[in-house]
């Protein structure tokens, strides 16, 4: 039986963070053993998990080492299928491994998987972990371990489904590496995700990099994405305790009432601080950060602890999402080492705080707790080294900024005139220095990095108390040749400094046009005294915050103050594309018979700037409107002029109307109407919208007549042809010839007496002219409406009688139709006796 050792009380203090954690008394913990490489079978790492989650949960138990030889391949496991989940407290320590360490860090033993693992049936594992933590694994230590090529899937080159050590809701402690045994964790999925812990210390491991800490992995991996429920320590107190990583560092979901601290760590940089080539296109392009996140409630009920000190920050620092949290950032350097040799590049913000409330201290103090702050780089969308938003009392003390392409601090959801508290220096003499705040602000003073850009708050000068009215002095000697920068904190609130600062979220830009320049404004400028526009040859084109006239190019603003100048990024002003009207449009429609329905349409402009104007012109008489349609014109020449709203006009365009013929059909004309006195010509159905003309002769140039109803009344005894035509404005038809002949219609003679005696003389009405009508229909009535005499035609004379007797002498009443067509004739007649 192999020895027994007894763990009663394990107690460990975690540097500082003040609490103690109490491991699980027994009489039961085993040791096993691994003494080859086999990936299973008696002596393997296999049998090694599986006998220590068969020997229960109420003991920790210890998995040691001893493979036989001193060669890497000696002490290299390969695994060949997923390892028996850790369901039980264990300590994995490699450092008891005989030999040689693999590592620069302590590490003795190799686990690498042979490849992605396989499910039953065949098909590939969702995951590929090497040591996958569930329910019961309530301690879970390891140490002196090199894991590597656990991986399952590449999703975009980003290994994504197999990790070094994974853990979800099941260790009450998990401890990954030691000073002189820690792990080196490269190409796999991710090196640690763990959720659900309730006390993590992870030290002294390589993350992302190769036994040696200084060469990179291959293939980009997860650094560390944990989820803290209590306390949680990333390295340590002493430099060996740090971890040195590339990747990204995620602590998310944090929390209320954490203690979180990660302290002495190198975050995407080996530990000689560097980055290869590679190294330093993947973090350019992949943009790694270590994050803090949480979704906390508004009022949580604890206030979380995170401290953040003495690491090197080879990329950005991000907090979101935090509520209610204590956070004291200090002591780091961001972009460079800490001796300032090695230059780190960062590519996002260096600390970027995102709807974060409670009180987060960024320096300290003194200097010796401030951090540096170098090599930020101007990266799309990045506003300041330290940028802030939707966050509270957020202060700043005793940092030092130098040689970043942006801002040290800025509120960026905030304008000008929106700060929480804003500082302002009003002069600097050789021994004073001037300035404005709130009432009881401190008031910390800067020398600027006149080796860089002059414009950043570098090296501390000191610290000063507004009084009553804000007002506040600095009384000492002030080195020449360097500019002043002030910083003024209240109440855990600090403001941005007093550097130049260039807002161009307003901006407008009017390109340049034919008659007039491009323009720049908008940009709102503070803290500078004068200002230059250059091109991009480095002229000067302009010295006002405002650009105008000015050709097509790319323009930057210099705002500047004493040994410092800010600039903006270039602006492009364009040329605006020359005014032009779309080939093959506008169509023209001539005039119809001169009826002044002539129209240009479908004229269409592009380019230039609108809104457009049309000027119209005939015979050099402009036409009023401003359409690019011109209807309802007559033919002739026509001329339009386009200009726009930047002062640009087209040559004009010529364009030619012409008056067109339209054959119209001849009409037909009704039956010769035949009447007293006049002979009617009548149109069979008119057309409305045409007129009608008679003319008498086949060539006439003047009609005699013209009406739109198609009907004209020659007088009687027009004897002739006649021709009738349509026609539409100046358009007729052909002319119908030959239509009326013999007009000899003579007007009636009707006398109004007879005198029915029987002397022959006047005896019977005799009407003159009635023999030209022989269907004529004519009646006479008596004065009662009685008809007493009717006859067709002249054949049959009225002689006083009806029915063959006499009627009485007196005045009767006669009708007479003529014929179809004509109107009617009526009278009276007398019987005389």
């Amino acid at each position: 039986m192999k020895a027994k050792l007894v763990v009663n009380i394990i107690t460990w203090a975690l540097l500082g963070l003040g609490f103690i954690v109490s491991g699980i008394s027994s009489a039961n913990a085993e040791t096993f053993i691994v003494t080859n490489r086999n990936d299973s079978g008696p002596g393997s790492l296999r049998e090694a998990l599986s006998l220590a989650n068969n020997n229960g949960e109420t003991e920790t138990d210890y998995i040691t080492f001893n493979l036989p030889g001193n060669t890497v391949a000696d002490k290299t496991i390969t695994i060949l299928s997923a390892l028996p989940q850790v369901n039980t407290p264990v300590i994995i320590d490699a450092s008891t491994q005989p030999g040689d360490l693999l590592s620069a860090n302590g590490a003795k033993v190799i686990i690498e998987a042979a490849g992605p693992f396989f499910n039953i049936d065949g098909t590939l594992a969702y995951r590929s972990d090497c040591f996958f933590v569930s329910d019961g694994g309530s301690i879970f230590e390891l140490y002196g371990v090199i894991i590597r090529n656990f991986k399952s899937r590449e999703t975009f080159n980003k290994l994504s489904s197999g990790d070094a050590v994974f853990a979800d809701d099941a260790a009450v402690r998990m401890v990954i590496g030691a000073p002189g045994k820690g792990n080196v964790f490269y190409n796999n999925g991710g090196a640690i995700e763990a959720q659900g812990i309730t006390n993590y210390i992870i030290q002294s491991n390589f993350i992302g990099l190769r036994e040696d800490g200084v060469q990179f992995g291959d293939k980009i991996q997860i650094g560390i994405a944990l989820t803290p429920e209590k306390n949680c320590l990333i390295g340590g107190d002493n430099p060996d305790e740090g971890n040195v990583g590339f990747g990204d560092f995620d602590f998310g979901n944090i929390y209320a009432g954490i203690n979180l601290v990660i302290k002495n760590n190198i975050f995407n940089a080996n530990q000689k601080f560097q980055r290869s080539t590679p190294a330093e296109a993947l973090i350019k392009d992949q943009h790694f950060q270590v994050s803090i996140f949480a979704n906390l409630p508004t009022n949580p009920p604890n206030s979380s602890e995170i401290e953040l000190s003495g690491n090197t920050f080879g990329c950005g620092l991000q907090v979101s999402k935090c509520t209610g949290i204590k956070m004291s950032i200090s002591g780091n350097y961001f972009g460079t080492s800490a001796d300032q040799t090695s230059k780190l590049p960062v590519y996002t913000a260096a600390i970027d705080i995102n709807q974060t409330t409670g009180a987060i201290l960024i320096g300290g103090a003194d200097v010796q707790h401030g951090n540096i702050f170098t090599g930020g780089v101007a990266a799309p969308g990045i506003k300041a080294t330290i940028q802030a938003a939707a966050s509270d009392k957020i202060e700043l003390s005793h940092n030092s900024f130098f040689c970043n392409e942006k801002p040290a601090f800025s509120y960026t959801d905030k304008g000008p005139g929106q700060k929480p508290l804003e500082a302002q220096i009003a002069s600097v003499t050789a021994n004073s220095v001037n300035g404005q705040s709130k009432p009881d602000a401190r008031v910390e003073l800067f020398y600027t990095d006149v080796d860089c850009t002059g414009c950043e708050p570098k090296a501390f000068l000191g610290t000063v108390t507004a009084n009553n009215s804000g007002a506040w002095q600095y009384i000492g000697n002030i080195k020449p040749g360097y500019g002043i920068l002030a910083g003024a904190t209240l109440d855990q609130v600090s403001s941005e400094f007093t550097n130049i600062v260039i807002y161009a979220d307003q901006i407008s830009i009017k390109n340049a046009g034919c008659a007039t320049g491009g323009s720049i404004s908008g940009v709102t400028i503070v803290n500078a005294d004068n200002f230059e526009w250059v091109n991009e040859t480095g002229a000067v084109v302009g010295n006002h915050p405002d650009l105008s006239n000015v050709p097509a190019g790319r323009y930057r603003l210099l705002a500047k103050q004493t040994f410092c100048t800010t600039y903006s990024p270039y602006f492009k002003i364009e040329n605006i594309p020359p005014l032009t009207v779309v080939n093959g449009s506008g169509t023209v429609f001539n005039e119809q018979c001169g009826e002044k329905n002539g129209h240009i349409e479908g004229i269409k402009v592009a380019d230039g700037t609108e809104p457009y104007t049309y000027t119209w012109s005939a015979n050099a008489n402009q036409i009023p409107g401003s359409s690019p349609d011109l209807n309802n014109i007559s033919a002739g020449t026509y001329q339009l002029i386009v200009s726009d709203a930047g002062g640009c006009s087209l040559s004009p365009l010529t364009y030619i109307v012409q008056n067109e013929t339209t054959n119209i059909s001849p009409p037909v004309t009704k039956e010769l109407v035949n009447c007293n006195g006049t002979v009617t010509i009548e149109v069979q159905h008119p057309v409305s919208g045409y007129v009608y003309r008679l003319y008498d002769s086949p060539m006439g140039e003047f009609p005699l007549q013209q009406n739109a109803d198609g009907r004209f009344a020659l007088p009687a005894g027009s004897n002739g042809t006649y021709y009738v035509v349509q026609a539409l404005g100046t358009c007729e038809s052909l002319r119908s010839a030959g239509l009326i002949t013999g007009v000899t219609a003579q007007k009636l003679t009707i006398p109004n007496t007879i005198t029915p005696n029987g002397d022959g003389i006047n005896d019977t009405w005799t009407i003159s002219g009635l023999e030209n009508f022989p269907n004529a229909l004519v009646q006479i009535f008596n004065r009662y409406g009685a008809k007493v005499f009717e006859s067709i035609g002249p054949a049959h004379l009225f002689d006083g009688t009806s029915k063959g007797k006499p009627l009485p002498a007196g005045v009767y009443y006669f009708v007479i139709s003529l014929s179809k067509g004509c109107d009617l004739l009526s009278g009276d007649i007398t019987i005389l006796k």
